[in-house]
């Protein structure tokens, strides 16, 4: 048997099941009286928007791109208190009611926000980046940047070995086992 949840001889939708709750519920026992309803509706819909609204307001304080640019300047909530970066602390501006950022390294920023941190990223310009391939300059190729002696590769005379270890191994658990069988 379907019910109604919003009014008994209203028109509602049969596909309103019978354990559904009512929209509205007033007074202790749950019953619905339809002259405090409509008197507390337009009241019940600005604390809602109100909500709502202050809701919204805190989530566009908060949504910021966790990632730009390096130099670009990010705009934080006023509950900004402290940023360190790759350098150390950084050292936010406060302008006109706003507090500001600008990342002057990249790489990871954690930036303080009404007590809770929130990880940014200052990210190279990509228009910036050169993946040319260019030539070594005589001073790259020095000693002072690693070994100058060829460095020769034993993992082969280290593989025959185990292989003459396991082979030995094996000839032994052989000879072994037809010893302890009974002739």
């Amino acid at each position: 048997m379907l019910q109604s949840a919003w009014a008994p001889d209203a028109g509602t939708p049969p596909w309103v099941p019978m354990r559904s709750a009512p929209l509205r519920r007033t007074g202790p026992t749950g019953a619905a009286s339809a002259a405090k309803a409509a008197a507390s509706e337009p009241l019940d819909r600005a604390a809602f928007i109100a909500l709502l609204d202050a809701f919204v307001a805190t989530a566009h304080t908060h949504a910021a791109p966790r990632r730009a640019d390096v130099g670009a300047t990010w705009t934080l909530p006023s509950g900004a208190s402290a940023a360190t970066g790759p350098s150390g602390t950084i050292e936010l501006i406060h302008d006109g009611g706003r507090t500001k950022l600008s990342p002057p390294l990249a790489g990871a920023y954690h930036v303080t926000i009404d007590g809770k941190d929130e990880l940014r990223v200052a990210a190279p310009i990509a228009r910036e980046t050169d993946l040319r391939p260019r030539a070594l300059k005589s001073q790259e190729a020095s000693s002072h940047l690693g070994a100058t002696q060829a460095q020769v590769d034993i993992s082969p005379h280290i593989a025959i070995a185990l292989l003459l270890l396991l082979t030995i191994e094996m000839v032994l658990r052989v000879r072994a086992q037809r010893d302890a069988q009974p002739a």
